[in-house]
């Protein structure tokens, strides 16, 4: 093996030179980790802040207004932890969200109770979306004699067929009863 010093590749010599195969040389690990350095990318901006809080505004979900704009989730996430811990510009980006979240339930809401065209379709998406709000609260409970509880008792027939008995017992470790 050749080294190209001029290049800074190695070269592979073999049977016929111009079909040689060009290898890229290997440099010794760094000792720091390889990928992304964490931080490194996207930074929050106030079209990114309106792209995202807009469709929201629509009842989007949060995964899918944020993927929209092109951020990753995990990235989102993350602004939005740290808006909540007080960060800036992070603390406006969560408010935001929050306002936009707020803004479509109402403008739901406002269908739902106004009737007319798209009234059942708002209710049906409230009542999924935030059932312990908007969902139906129904409660089925079952009593006894003068309200008390009903009682009940399981009992398990003995096995009617002698073999199957012996091997139930086997398997048991018990002796098996004639």
């Amino acid at each position: 093996m050749r080294l190209h010093r001029d290049r800074g590749i190695a070269v592979r010599a073999m049977t016929k030179p111009a079909r040689a195969k060009v290898q890229p040389k290997r440099r010794p690990p760094t000792g720091r980790p390889r990928g992304r350095l964490k931080g490194a990318g996207l930074t929050l901006t106030p079209e990114i802040v309106k792209a995202i809080t807009g469709d929201m505004a629509l009842a989007m979900p949060f995964e899918h207004a944020v993927g929209r704009a092109g951020v990753a989730i995990a990235t989102a996430y993350d602004w939005k932890r740290r808006g909540e811990a007080g960060e800036e510009p992070y603390a406006e980006f969560a408010q935001a969200v929050t306002r936009a979240r707020c803004q479509a339930v109402r403008v739901l809401t406002v269908r739902a109770l106004a009737g007319g065209k798209g009234s059942s379709q708002a209710t049906w998406f409230l009542e999924r979306r935030y059932p312990k709000d908007y969902g139906s609260r129904q409660r089925l409970e079952i009593t006894g004699n003068d309200g008390n509880p009903i009682e009940h008792e399981i009992r398990l027939d003995p096995v009617a067929d002698p073999a199957a008995r012996a091997l139930l017992e086997a398997a048991l470790g018990r002796d098996p009863q004639p």
